[in-house]
């Protein structure tokens, strides 16, 4: 059967929006499936055999800007084959690739099967990670941050800390050196103003 992908994100109030096509350039009339989106946000991998390629479902990668999505590139061999490649995960390093295959090249008996690859970094990710919590007492507090790129304005992130432990963490891409604005707000306390440095880095 033919499938389209679809994205839905979780709103301010904690429940899910509607489900939304993603529509041209991503979906085409014959199946996509398998999307992943790389930790960070700006980069797509998906399943689809309306795309062209080696054959059959083959993985494609699409970079996201402000919501658009640019036009698919194909991941190309060794991962594709004239058969099918579906459910594509990458861990945030981007330096390994996880995924399921029909290929018969290896011994495997061509059904699908999970293998593992070692992928050339696309894009570098930072993980940014931090505790709010009461600076006389020590006690982890309850709080809910937004994160913003200074220089674009972008909001990177908004999180509501582990109300156990008052942390928080998030992946962002490294775009060289970046200050992040940290705002936000816990119940009983003044509002939240800091700054996060992130220098320069390619790894």
């Amino acid at each position: 059967e033919n499938a389209d992908s679809y994205i839905i994100t979780k709103q301010s109030d904690g429940k899910w929006s509607k489900p939304k096509n993603l529509g041209p350039p991503i979906n085409t009339p014959q199946r996509e499936d398998s999307p992943f989106i790389f930790p960070g946000g700006k980069l797509l991998y998906f399943s689809s055999a309306g795309h062209g390629g080696e054959g059959g479902l083959d993985f494609f990668t699409s970079k996201v800007s402000g919501g658009v999505f640019a036009e698919p590139e194909n991941l190309g061999e060794p991962f594709n084959t004239e058969r099918d490649e579906r459910f594509i995960t990458l861990p945030a390093a981007g330096d390994i690739v996880y995924f399921a295959s029909e290929r018969n090249d290896l011994g495997n008996e061509g059904k699908l099967d999970i293998f593992m690859g070692l992928l050339p970094p696309r894009t570098v990710t930072i993980l940014v990670k931090g505790r709010v919590f009461d600076q006389c007492t020590g006690d982890n507090l309850p709080a809910d941050l937004t994160f913003v790129n200074r220089k674009t304005g972008e909001t990177l992130q908004a999180v509501k800390t582990n109300m156990a432990t008052g942390t928080y963490s998030f992946v962002v891409n490294a775009e060289g050196a970046m200050t992040i604005d940290v705002a936000g707000s816990s119940p009983g306390y003044k509002a939240i103003k800091e700054a996060i440095e992130i220098p320069k880095t390619d790894k």
